[in-house]
C-alpha cells in the first residue's frame, strides 16, 4: 500500500531544522509567490483572517503555498508532533483542527476526498484503541473522537454514492466493501477492550478499568450504524452493477475470482503472524477462513445450480469482506498486543 504522501511529508519535516534567518527568508518568498498569483480581481483585498482558507480551496498550487507558511510560521515541530497525537495529548486539537484539515483540502478528486475520509475514521478507531488499552481516554475525549468518527464516515458515505452512482466503479466498490471490513474489525477489537481483555504487555490492570462495558457501548453503537449504513449501499450498488452488465454469469464469476484471492492473502498474512497471536488467535483467524471459504462455495452453488445472481453476489460479498476483516483484526492484535478474541460473528 502506497504510504500518505502528506504523512511522508511530516515524517520527512521531523528532520528539517531551520534557524530565524531561513524561516524569515522563506517566508518572504513564499509571500511574494502569494503576491505574484492573486486569488481575487484587481484591486479587491481579501480580508486577511479569510486569505490562507481561500487559498487553499481555490488553487492546488496555493494549498501547498499556505501549508509551507504555517509550517514555517508555526514552527514543523508543532505538526509533527500533532500528527502522532492520540486522544487526550496537549497536541491531539491541533492533528483534528489543522492536521488533518490539510489532508482534506489537498484531496481534490472525488476518489481522493473518499480515500482520506476513509482513512480519516480508520484513525479515529485506531486511536480508541490505542488510549483504551492504557486507560488514558476522558469521556469528553471519547465524544470527541466519536463526532469526528461519525464525520467522516458520512463524508465517506456520501463520496460513494456519488461515485457509484455516476458509473459502475469496481475500484469504488472495493474500497467501500474494505470500509465495512475495517468497520467491523474495529468494533471486535474495542468491544474486546471494553469487557475486560488483559494486555499482552502487563496493562491488565488499566484494560480492566476501563472494562465498564458502558465506557465504548456509545462507540460500539456508532460503529454499528455506520457499519449498516456503507454495507447497506455496497450491497444495493454491487446489485445495481450485476443488474447492468450485459453478461451477468461472467460478473459473478469475476467476484469468485476476487473472494478467492482475499482468501488467498488472508491465508498469507495467518501464517506470517501466527506466533504473534498465539494458539487461540491462530485457531480463531483459521476458522475465519473456513466461514469465507463457506460462503465462496454457497455463491457458486447459487451460480451454478439456480443461476441466482442476487444470492450469489450476496455470498460473494460477504466472503470478501469477512477475509477482509480477518486480516485487519490480526494487524490490530498484533499493533496493539492485546489478548482479545478475534472470532468473526457466524450470523453473517
Amino acid at each position: 500500500m502506497n504510504r500518505d504522501p502528506i504523512e511522508e511529508l511530516f515524517q520527512k519535516a521531523n528532520n528539517i531544522k531551520l534557524d530565524e534567518t531561513r524561516k524569515a527568508v522563506m517566508h518572504q518568498e513564499i509571500s511574494e509567490f502569494i503576491k505574484k498569483n492573486p486569488l481575487s480581481p484587481a484591486g479587491m483585498k481579501l480580508p486577511r483572517f479569510l486569505f490562507i482558507r481561500n487559498a487553499v480551496f481555490q488553487r492546488p498550487a496555493m494549498a501547498f503555498a499556505s501549508m509551507m507558511i504555517l509550517l514555517v510560521a508555526g514552527s514543523v515541530a508543532t505538526f509533527v508532533k500533532a500528527d502522532s497525537a492520540l486522544p487526550g495529548d496537549f497536541f491531539y486539537p491541533a492533528k483534528l483542527g489543522i492536521n488533518d484539515k490539510v489532508k482534506q483540502v489537498l484531496a481534490f478528486s472525488d476518489e481522493a476526498k473518499l480515500k482520506v475520509n476513509i482513512d480519516l475514521a480508520e484513525r479515529r478507531l485506531q486511536e480508541i484503541e490505542q488510549v483504551a488499552v492504557k486507560n488514558q481516554i476522558s469521556e469528553s475525549d471519547q465524544d470527541r473522537v466519536r463526532e469526528n468518527l461519525k464525520d467522516h464516515a458520512s463524508r465517506a458515505s456520501f463520496y460513494i454514492d456519488k461515485l457509484q452512482s455516476q458509473k459502475d466503479d469496481q475500484e469504488t466498490a472495493d474500497i467501500a466493501a474494505g470500509f465495512e471490513a475495517s468497520l467491523k474489525a474495529h468494533r471486535v477489537i474495542i468491544d474486546g477492550i471494553g469487557h475486560g481483555s488483559k494486555g499482552d504487555a502487563g496493562n491488565a490492570k488499566a484494560v480492566t478499568m476501563f472494562a465498564a462495558v458502558k465506557a465504548v457501548s456509545p462507540l460500539v453503537q456508532d460503529i454499528d450504524d455506520i457499519t449498516s449504513n456503507i454495507s447497506g449501499a455496497n450491497i444495493y450498488h454491487n446489485d445495481e452493477a450485476v443488474k447492468k452488465s450485459p453478461d451477468k454469469k461472467k460478473a459473478v464469476e469475476a467476484k469468485i475470482s476476487a473472494a478467492e484471492f482475499s482468501l488467498k492473502s488472508a491465508k498469507q498474512l495467518v501464517e506470517k503472524n501466527k506466533h504473534k497471536i498465539g494458539a487461540q488467535g491462530f485457531a480463531q483467524s483459521e476458522e475465519n477462513l473456513r466461514l469465507v471459504q463457506q460462503k465462496i462455495d454457497e455463491g457458486r452453488k447459487k451460480l451454478s445450480e439456480s443461476g441466482d445472481y442476487k444470492d450469489s453476489l450476496s455470498s460473494l460479498r460477504e466472503a470478501s469482506v469477512i477475509a477482509e476483516e480477518s486480516k485487519k483484526l490480526i494487524t490490530r492484535k498484533v499493533d496493539l498486543g492485546v489478548d482479545v478474541s478475534i472470532n468473526i460473528n457466524k450470523g453473517y
